[in-house]
This record gives C-alpha cells, sequence and structure tokens, in this order.
C-alpha cells in the first residue's frame, strides 16, 4: 500500500456458538434487546492534479451491534450478540473529465466482517487501580461465530506509449473463524462505579483455555496485454491458541463523556493484550481472522486497497434500562490504498505517465466514527448496507461511472459470503444454547454454498458512456 486515502469503516459479524460453561438460560426477567451503531458516508473531490487529471471518490463506513441480555442470576448475566462492520469505497483518476473520459482508473473496495456471539458477564469481578481490587464488570467466557470479505475490482484504460490500454484485476478473500474461551477467573473489563470526580486507571489479567479454527481462503485474477494471471483459489487453516493470557488496561477522565437522551456515559478507554482482538469491550476474535488488524494477510501482495479499524471509546456503565450499560462505541478507521492510477499498469509493458504525487491527492486517511442508541430496525438496516450496500443513506453526485463496477462488487460480495458461511458451518462446534433470532438471519443461510468467485466480465475497451439523468443503480450508495 503506497498511500493512505479515502476513509472506511466497516464490519459485519456473524457469530452464533454457544459458549462452553455458559450459564442455564432459564431466567424468568424479560429478555431486554437494544440495539446501537453508525453508519458515515463521505465523498472527496474532484481534486485537479498535473497534466489535467482529476481524483475523486466516495466511502460508506460503520458498524451496527445488536445485543439481547438474559439473567442468569442476579449478578451474571448472558448476553448474545450480533455485530457487523464494514467499509466500502470507490476512486476514481481521469483525465479532463470523469464525466466522459477515454482514460481512467477506478478502484471499488469492499470489507466487511459480521460476528454472532454468546457471552457470559457478571458484576462480580474486580480491577486493579493503584494496588487494591474494585468491583468490576467482567468476562466469564465467550463463545463467537465470525465470517468476513474482502473484494476489490480495479479497472484500467491508460496510456501506455501513447494508446490507451486496457487492465482488470479482481481479488476476493474470505474468513471463516469460530472460537470458544474460558477464563479462570472472570476478565475485568471497567469498575462499576466511575466517579465524576478523578481520572481512573486499572487493570486486570486472566488465564485462558480455548478452541477453534480459522479458515482463510483467497482468489486472484487481473487481465493484461501481455496475458492473465490468476492466484487461487488458495486456502489456510489454523487452530485458535489453545490457552495463555489476556489483559486489560483501561482508563477514564471526568471530561471523556457521551450523553444519549439525557444520560451521561463514561467514554473509556481500553487496551486488550493477547491472541484476540475485542469488539465493544468483550467480543473476542481471534488475531489471525481479523480483516481490520495491522498484521499481514496471506493476499496482501495482490490487493490494492485495506482498511483497519481500531476502538477508540467505549460508552458504557454498570447498567441501563435494566440491562449491562453498554450503549454505544467509537471506532478510529483507516482507509489505505495503492496509486490506483499508477499501480493500474503493473504487469504492462510501461508505467502509465500520469505524473500524479500519491501523497498529495489523499486528504483524508482516517476518521472517527461514534456510535448511538438506535432501534433494532434500523440496526438490521445499517447491517444489510454494511455487508450488501443496500439502504445506505444517500450520497449525492456520485458518477455513473463509479456506480456501474459497485454491481460486480455487490454480486461478488454475495457469492463469497455463502461460500463462508458453508465454511464456518464446518468447523463450528455444535452450539450449546438456542439461538437467537436475528431478523436478517436469511443473508446466512445454514449450509449454504456458492461457486468459487469469478474474476469480472471483461469491460470493453471505448469511452464510457455520458452520465445518465436518473441512474436506477442510485440506490447502493
Amino acid at each position: 500500500m503506497v498511500a493512505s486515502i479515502l476513509l472506511a469503516v466497516l464490519l459485519v459479524f456473524v457469530l452464533s456458538a454457544g459458549s462452553v460453561g455458559a450459564h442455564a438460560t432459564t431466567a424468568s426477567a424479560p429478555q431486554p434487546v437494544w440495539a446501537y451503531g453508525v453508519v458515515k458516508v463521505v465523498s472527496v473531490g474532484p481534486l485537479h492534479a498535473q497534466m489535467g487529471w482529476i481524483y475523486q471518490g466516495n466511502a460508506t463506513v460503520g458498524y451496527s451491534v445488536i445485543l439481547n441480555q438474559t439473567n442468569t442470576s442476579d449478578s451474571q448475566y448472558e448476553l448474545s450478540v450480533h455485530r457487523t462492520m464494514g467499509v466500502r469505497f470507490s476512486i476514481e483518476y481521469c483525465l479532463d473529465s470523469c464525466a466522459a473520459s477515454t482514460s481512467y482508473a477506478t478502484l471499488n473496495f469492499s470489507a466487511w466482517e459480521t460476528v454472532d456471539s454468546f457471552a457470559n458477564v457478571t458484576t462480580g469481578g474486580s480491577v486493579s487501580i493503584a494496588g487494591s481490587n474494585v468491583t468490576a464488570l467482567a468476562l466469564e467466557n465467550d463463545s463467537s461465530r465470525l465470517a468476513a470479505n474482502v473484494t476489490e475490482v480495479v479497472h484500467s484504460y491508460l496510456p501506455v506509449n501513447g494508446v490507451n490500454v486496457l487492465r482488470e484485476r479482481y481479488l476476493s478473500a474470505s474468513v471463516a473463524s469460530q472460537a470458544t474461551v474460558n477464563f479462570s477467573t472472570p476478565l475485568g473489563l471497567f469498575p462499576l462505579a466511575l466517579g465524576p470526580s478523578s481520572p481512573l486507571n486499572w487493570s486486570s489479567a486472566s488465564n485462558f483455555s480455548a478452541t477453534g479454527s480459522t479458515q482463510l481462503d483467497y482468489y486472484y485474477h487481473a487481465e493484461v496485454p501481455t496475458g492473465n494471471i490468476t492466484v487461487g483459489p488458495v486456502s489456510s487453516h489454523a487452530s485458535v491458541q489453545p490457552s495463555g493470557q489476556v489483559a486489560v488496561a483501561g482508563s477514564y477522565a471526568p471530561d471523556r463523556t457521551i450523553t444519549f437522551g439525557g444520560v451521561t456515559f463514561p467514554a473509556i478507554q481500553l487496551v486488550v493484550s493477547g491472541p484476540f482482538t475485542v469488539r465493544e469491550g468483550f467480543l473476542l476474535v481471534p488475531t489471525g481472522a481479523d480483516i481490520f488488524g495491522t498484521s499481514a494477510k496471506p493476499w496482501d501482495s495482490n490487493a490494492s486497497g485495506e482498511t483497519t479499524a481500531a476502538m477508540a471509546s467505549l460508552d458504557a456503565r454498570a447498567s441501563e434500562d435494566g440491562h449491562v450499560g453498554i450503549v454505544a462505541s467509537s471506532w478510529v478507521v483507516n482507509a489505505n490504498s495503492a496509486n490506483v492510477a499508477q499501480t493500474a499498469a503493473v504487469g504492462g509493458t510501461g508505467v502509465a505517465p500520469l505524473g500524479i504525487a500519491a501523497s498529495s491527492m489523499y486528504p483524508v486517511s482516517s476518521t472517527t466514527v461514534q456510535g448511538t442508541p438506535t432501534s433494532v430496525g434500523q440496526a438490521t438496516t445499517d447491517q444489510t448496507c454494511l455487508t450488501a450496500g443496500t439502504g445506505c443513506p444517500n450520497l449525492p453526485g456520485v458518477p455513473a461511472k463509479l456506480l456501474r463496477p459497485l454491481i460486480l462488487l455487490g454480486i461478488a460480495a454475495a457469492v463469497v459470503a455463502a461460500v463462508v458461511v458453508s465454511a464456518v458451518a464446518v468447523i463450528a462446534e455444535r452450539r450449546r444454547v438456542p439461538p437467537p433470532v436475528y431478523p436478517n438471519a436469511s443473508l446466512y443461510p445454514p449450509g449454504a454454498a456458492g461457486p468459487t468467485p469469478v474474476p469480472p466480465a471483461r469491460r470493453a475497451p471505448e469511452a464510457p458512456p455520458p452520465e445518465p439523468e436518473e441512474d436506477p443503480l442510485g440506490h447502493l450508495w
């Protein structure tokens, strides 16, 4: 990856597996359901570079969380969670006019993950503050299932030795992971009492035992004047680290708060170390399955874009409206991409003489997205937006040329989703607790299978038509 560019977040988790040692779910109290999240749409450009070249792009970034709580005792609760995070962006370089350019390069990128999880938490845990133990909300165990996908389509029609040359590149990668983690003692997350008067710093640690595995698959295809290049499908499999320790370092300051509906919540900072990435403070994702992490992925050498995401704060307190008081979070998302106009010529006979300074073309490299409480219906709509690109907030002024390749992106994502879910079903352990019913469960039918992803149809090398007055694909973004 050469330079930072358009920002975007994302994540789409669909995990559903019962936890070993989970408490019985026979509580008589109601099971409160709540949701939070955010979807943000960003547009950049048109920006003018050297030699008449123009850069423009757009992104849709966000995450969505739906939680369902069952009280298993006065101090212990089971949380079933459906979480999605994702980022979709489109970038275009074009000569003179993006409405009808005879020379152009486009990158359409999508990354998402979904997680379904059962986690048991207790208000009887503890964290250490200045050497003293303080009562805290703590994680007892977690069993989760993840599906994730990265898809990108690159089209270019760029001059080489004075003649425009068509090139196309396609990459699809999928991840399926299942993990069950049990802690020897509850892992403290944050103190039950976070006073408004002074800053606090705390820590906790616990040994764990775990089972599970991660499956990674990817496919790459490129069409260039010198011939076609195909890599894969390539598959790899790894087991979850069976034992070790997870540590938590947390902090809170009185000036770091956020208010929802007139109620103020601490904005807690949590740093978790160990072989898991943590979502929303308590969802455990094996590090090798984290497509938004900074560790290397098997398909990196064939990729043009990538995104990373990290939780900036957890908006939570001990309880709220009869349930655990985790009500929102904020995330810092970075979207990075190679300079599409320069790298599109890889595999050809020369480099397109665009003269574009990559660093000057990416005015936005990261953003923070702050979630808010929302309805379950809205959260479901947001999850569909982040995974499939439909039902998203409108982004006015998106060029038709940027929208057309998204048809291929959407079809590819749907095919890979079916393949991922099939893989998850193979590696997942039998659920020990009845699964919750989610409104969008039909998006991930158990046992569904799809064909091996194939590259998109070759694009004709003539100049694209002018943008129509009314684009029938406008609902995609």
